[in-house]
């Protein structure tokens, strides 16, 4: 049973998934995702969709649902006993289903750890008496669990070989009817519609200002997979604002500069090296709370790794349309600023690893089940 909560997770799960078909042929495998785990045979017993959701205030609104969910997992673990639980990420939920199949005596594998070392640290006692392996992406993440008495392995990052561009900037432009010798600013409010919801109205007023300011810079928003059937983007982008379907790499990899949410869309943008600035909006309440427990310096992923500010980070009340209007400004009148945050990504995408971490994580995996 392979469990993920969210869009990133669907895809981290599906690739691990893929891994592990060369290890076990014959297995099959059951769990919690969309598109992309479907996509590899998985059955699917409830849609990560329906659990994807950022901040205290938001989960609780969500809540009936989670434990719906919650409940119809803890049944099916007790009625089918899975050879093995995978959890992906998504702590909160998945720490309280780890819970039952520590009861039932199923091994748990955790692939992508809670960010315990950031926040609320306390959990990783828990996750050495609940979790058989854990699996972890980040380099600094393995001296944490081992320091704690976790039975860990760091395998790299998986976006490491899966985030590509298919089209080249000229190719891309043709295609979308922009004009490749002129700036492009890419906006993405996030995979959640949580997120989104806080998010687009903000970028969409940016990318007026930007729009009125300078009507030669091109702004475009590429949609996240998990929001193809969301309807929060009909009639909230302008004329001049380019929705882009199905082809988040494509933009990213086209774009000048990217303003996105804070997520893993940051680690993706690094690899892709276009220079960024991250946002991130959630409730009074669940920022507040955030600001107590939160031990680290930066929010953004792409951050932490390098241990600076690479890219501006502009949070809470500090993203506002203007903020974000003149920190784009900044940087387009900027290239050797443009430049240097160029080169710091390449260091960050050599930070994460070679190819192959699905690979890694399926080999690991078999050899605990063998």
């Amino acid at each position: 049973m392979v469990v993920t909560g969210e869009a990133s997770g669907d895809l981290h799960g599906a690739h691990l998934v893929h891994a592990l078909k060369q290890q076990f042929p014959e297995a099959e495998f059951c769990g919690v995702g969309a598109t992309h785990l479907q996509a590899e045979g998985v059955s699917i017993v409830s849609s990560s969709d329906e659990l994807a959701v950022v901040g205290v205030v938001e989960v609780l609104k969500k809540l009936p649902t989670v434990m719906r969910v919650y409940k119809k997992l803890a049944r099916y673990l007790e009625e089918q006993r899975p050879d093995v639980v995978i959890l992906v990420d998504y702590p909160e939920f998945n720490l309280r289903l780890a819970r039952v199949a520590h009861k039932l005596d199923i091994p748990i594998v955790y692939y992508i750890s809670p960010q315990v070392w950031a926040w609320r640290s306390g959990r990783v006692k828990l996750i050495q008496r609940l979790v058989r392996k854990m699996i972890v992406i980040f380099p600094f993440e393995k001296a944490f669990y081992q320091k704690h008495g976790v039975d860990v392995e760091w395998v790299g990052h998986p976006l490491a070989e899966s985030v590509q561009p298919t089209l080249s900037k000229e190719e891309f432009c043709r295609q979308h009817k922009l004009n490749a010798m002129k700036p492009i600013v890419g906006f993405l409010p996030g995979s959640r519609e949580s997120e989104v919801e806080r998010l687009l109205p903000v970028l969409r007023e940016a990318a007026q200002r930007i729009h009125q300011h300078d009507s030669s810079v091109q702004c475009v928003v590429p949609l996240a997979s998990s929001l193809e059937q969301s309807t929060l983007f009909e009639n909230m982008l302008p004329s001049y604002v380019h929705l882009i379907r199905q082809q988040t790499y494509d933009t990213i990899h086209a774009a000048d500069l990217i303003v996105t949410a804070s997520g893993t869309v940051t680690v993706e943008t690094a690899i892709l090296e276009t220079p960024m600035i991250i946002t991130y909006i959630v409730s009074p309440f669940t920022y507040r709370l955030g600001r107590m427990f939160i031990k680290v310096p930066f929010i953004g992923m792409v951050n932490l790794i390098a241990g600076k500010e690479v890219a501006k980070e502009l949070i809470q009340g500090q993203a506002t349309p203007e903020a974000i209007e003149r920190e784009v400004f900044r940087l387009l009148r900027d290239s050797e600023s443009l430049n240097t945050i160029k080169h710091e990504l390449r260091t960050v995408h050599q930070k994460l690893g070679e190819p192959g971490a699905a690979d890694r994580a399926a080999k690991i995996i078999a050899d605990m089940l063998v």
